[in-house]
């Protein structure tokens, strides 16, 4: 965790993970917006019905994720990833 509650943030999170092939996350939604970027390896998300693929292949690439909508991951490959 770069920023969160437990070092004074009252609205804001960034953390930074590490995951491991056909490793993600649960169907679950958040009250506020959620910014992910892909910094090394590839992401599979879907929003609602939506899927959308974010994968870093020279640079990094990011997706902007609605508050209050449903969203899961899931990573076909090794990938490290920030979230705010």
């Amino acid at each position: 965790m770069h920023v969160s509650a437990c070092n004074g943030a009252t609205q804001l999170c960034i953390f930074e993970q590490w995951v491991e092939p056909a490793v993600g996350a649960p169907t679950h939604w958040h009250p506020v917006e959620e910014v992910l970027t892909v910094i090394a390896g590839r992401a599979e998300m879907w929003i609602d019905d939506e899927h959308r693929t974010v994968a870093c292949c020279c640079r990094a690439q990011a997706t902007w994720l609605p508050k209050r909508r449903l969203r899961t991951a899931s990573y076909p490959c090794r990938a490290r990833v920030t979230s705010f």
